[in-house]
């Protein structure tokens, strides 16, 4: 395989999670009084960070943002991982890219101490080096500061690098960086028109396409 580093996204991407976000932002309008939205509107919300979740979850109120947001990331902490799954074949991929030496990473924009609970619930947080959020990249995805930090701890060049995810904010990512991208069509994202490298529906499917 050409790849010695393969950067993955969380939501959507490693993990299922739109259940638990969908409950998350539903406990946050009950409790200003506004009706529920449904699993598609808020899944449609899901990729750019918490803040941006809560935002279009309150667009056309005059609910305050950190407050809503404080509510939403409380009740999200509570239950984090209810209904959140691996994908399918999520984990033996991942194993058996370290048994080939291919070092992996997380690069999210979910908040850290969030991703770093769910990864060890999942059981799947000693696999990646590092675990990437906005915290610790000082930056949101597609600004580039969490990929460059990536390649940077592992000594790996831009043109030895995948980024698979889920959304348009990974393919721009990957872009902005110079590295190249791999696309999950079953994850929650868009592509926004942009392309990739690789699309993919399944796990057994990438590793067809990078063997």
């Amino acid at each position: 395989m050409k790849y010695e580093l393969i950067v993955f996204d969380l939501d959507g991407t490693l993990a299922d999670t739109r259940g638990d976000l969908a409950n998350a932002v539903n406990v946050m309008r009950r409790h200003f009084s506004l009706e529920e939205l449904s699993l598609e509107t808020i899944v449609s919300f899901v990729g750019d960070g918490a803040t941006k979740l809560v935002e279009r979850s309150l667009v056309d109120t005059n609910i305050d943002l950190a407050d809503g947001l404080a509510v939403m990331l409380e009740a999200y902490s509570q239950d984090i991982c209810v209904d959140t799954v691996l994908y399918s074949g999520c984990v033996s991929f991942l194993e058996r890219l370290k048994e080939q030496g291919t070092k992996i990473a997380i690069l999210t924009n979910k908040p850290l101490e969030m991703t770093l609970e769910i990864t060890k619930l999942l059981k799947i947080d000693h696999l990646f080096n590092p675990i990437i959020s906005p915290e610790n990249a000082a930056c949101h995805k597609p600004e580039t500061g969490g990929m460059l930090k990536c390649l940077s701890e592992n000594n790996i060049s831009a043109d030895k690098a995948l980024m698979v995810g889920d959304h348009h904010t990974d393919l721009r990512v990957a872009a902005n960086a110079g590295v190249d991208s791999a696309f999950f069509t079953g994850g929650m994202g868009r592509t926004d028109g942009l392309t990739s490298a690789y699309t993919f529906e399944s796990y057994a499917d990438l590793a067809q396409q990078l063997s």
